[in-house]
């Protein structure tokens, strides 16, 4: 995966953060994966188990749909002020 391909996940993972942050006001965890055939999967992250199970969960089906590369959207925040570089 190169770097390019990388920013491009952040940055629309961000974008739908923005997005979804403005209209609810939250965002629930989900996974944003890509496989290695380019399939787009967005996954909401199963909460319901736990964190070592969830995770373990997460990387079987990772493995089973042959994911290369993947981004974890836990939270969003927005600051509504300017910030120094």
């Amino acid at each position: 995966m190169s770097e390019k391909e990388l920013r491009i996940m952040f940055d629309r993972a961000s974008q739908f953060c923005e997005a979804h942050v403005a209209k609810r006001a939250e965002i629930a965890p989900m996974w944003h994966a890509i496989t290695s055939d380019g399939e787009t999967l967005i996954e909401p992250h199963p909460t319901f188990l736990g964190k070592d199970m969830a995770a373990a969960m997460m990387r079987v089906f990772f493995d089973l749909r042959d994911v290369v590369r993947y981004v974890y959207i836990g939270e969003a925040w927005t600051l509504h002020r300017m910030i120094q570089p």
